[in-house]
């Protein structure tokens, strides 16, 4: 599988061609020594397309099954690792939002290293995840911020229970995080590959044993079973990586957090100057 990664940098056209194009050639091209050696051995021996049939229906329905249940599984891992994204990015902007009630110079320090990471997070950690990598800076980033954090000494009770809960959304952060980070690596194992391609290659290679007196009809059948079923692989394989190819996760709620709450207007002058009043 490791060998396939250059697909996911093609855009997802070409991606789909190549995949849909491969199951195409193996099953056109196939069917001229399948047909060759049906005309040989099997047409005189009381063959029939009927008990053909039977088998491709058979085969094909649980190949069809476990196909499916792969794909929605895929599909299930990548919604949540998308969910956990945009949970990771909510965390950090009501972060970012408790630390607004903190004393100076503390605040200030912690918005922009807070900020910095995030800003990190959009323009290096998603082009290193894209191609398989986690960036070594960012961690170092969070590091920094978090050291910062745990050096910040509460002076009232107020400050205790607000302190409390910046602790713990770091925390519910740093976890969303590296949930983010193993999902860099997370596919599919080896085996279950395997017996994808096997199973597509089976499909296509019992539509090599139907007696058919037209050659054109029956590439153009076999065509259309293996543009299928290339399709189906083209999907499993563009959502078994959700950080690559075009239809990949992208650090869309990490910007919206930096632009709508980061890059706002301070508030707290005005709020604190309301209840001193």
């Amino acid at each position: 599988m490791t060998n396939l990664l250059w697909l996911y940098d093609l855009s997802d056209f070409w991606f789909c061609l190549i995949v849909v194009g491969a199951t195409s050639f193996v099953g056109v091209a196939g069917l001229v020594p399948a047909r060759i050696l049906l005309k040989r051995y099997l047409y005189k021996t009381g063959h029939k397309n009927e008990v053909v049939s039977y088998f491709l229906a058979a085969i094909g329905v649980f190949y069809g099954i476990t196909l499916g249940l792969i794909a929605i599984g895929s599909w299930e891992q990548f919604s949540d690792v998308q969910s956990n994204v945009s949970d990771e990015a909510a965390i950090a902007g009501s972060l970012y939002r408790d630390l607004s009630q903190f004393p100076e110079p503390a605040r200030t320090r912690l918005h922009d290293e807070l900020r910095q990471y995030i800003v990190a997070t959009i323009e290096k950690s998603w082009p290193g995840m894209q191609r398989g990598e986690n960036p070594r800076e960012v961690t170092e980033l969070l590091s920094r911020f978090t050291d910062h954090l745990g050096a910040f000494e509460p002076a009232s009770a107020r400050e205790q229970v607000l302190f409390a809960e910046v602790q713990r959304q770091l925390n519910r952060m740093t976890e969303m995080r590296r949930r983010r980070i193993e999902a860099i690596a997370s596919n599919m194992p080896g085996a279950v590959w395997v017996m994808v391609y096997a199973g597509a290659f089976i499909n296509i290679a019992i539509c090599w044993l139907f007696m058919i007196d037209s050659f054109r009809l029956h590439a153009l059948l076999v065509w259309k079973m293996s543009a299928l079923i290339g399709l189906l692989l083209f999907v499993t394989l563009e959502l078994d990586r959700p950080f690559r190819g075009d239809l990949s996760i992208g650090p869309d709620a990490f910007k919206l957090v930096h632009d709508d709450i980061m890059m706002a207007p301070d508030q707290v002058p005005r709020a604190t100057a309301r209840g001193d009043k």
